[in-house]
């Protein structure tokens, strides 16, 4: 997660609260204390809450956090608990899942690799694809799958999310996920409309990407 002079922070899982507070330091005082809606109306007080009072509003056990200003870290830890049942405290090191996280990181390497000259934002993306390619279909004929509609989630492309695994569980390999083969536990990632027809979120999408 990355902030200037802000937090973002990981809801993972929601309502204890324990963490060892850093030295005095006004811009993490301002990200613990300062959290507040993604809109304000003009005219109107914005409410300000700190990550304990989120952490009890949402019923969240347990949050990792990592402060970031001008490009370093200048604070990591946790909040609360990794789960109800074992108590174990939430710390920098503690692993969650990176969810759609994963997806700024994924379009920053592609737009990178446009600006180099290596991708094109605008090619069919099974130009570029190799070891499994974008099943053809009718939904295609009209429009293309591109980088440019996978990254504006435009391309028609199935699967909104995934439900992710549990520890233990068999994992699957990106092919098996986008062809929804097992052990993957979602359908095949698949064209089902006219590309650059509609918006519509798509994680599938994006393992495509």
């Amino acid at each position: 997660m990355a902030v200037r002079a802000r937090l973002v922070c990981l809801l993972a899982a929601a309502a204890a609260f324990s963490c060892a507070r850093p030295a005095p330091d006004e811009r993490i005082d301002r990200a613990f204390g300062g959290l507040r809606t993604p809109i304000a109306i003009k005219g109107q007080p914005s409410p300000r809450w700190t990550i304990p009072d989120r952490m009890a509003a949402r019923r969240v056990p347990g949050v990792s956090v990592e402060i970031v200003d001008s490009g370093r870290i200048v604070w990591a830890g946790g909040f609360g608990v990794l789960d109800a049942g074992s108590g174990e405290r939430v710390s920098a090191s503690s692993l969650f899942q990176a969810q759609s996280i994963s997806k700024a990181v994924t379009a920053t390497a592609a737009l990178i690799l446009a600006d180099a000259g290596v991708l094109s934002l605008d090619a069919p993306i099974n130009t570029y694809l190799t070891s499994w390619t974008l099943p053809a279909n009718e939904f295609q004929i009209q429009g293309k799958v591109t980088i440019r509609r996978l990254l504006s989630h435009s391309a028609g492309v199935t699967v909104g999310g995934f439900a992710g695994y549990r520890q233990g569980d068999p994992l699957p390999v990106l092919t098996q996920i986008l062809d929804g083969s097992m052990p993957a536990n979602n359908p095949p990632i698949r064209v089902d409309a006219v590309p650059g027809s509609m918006s519509r979120y798509s994680g599938g999408g994006m393992m495509v990407l």
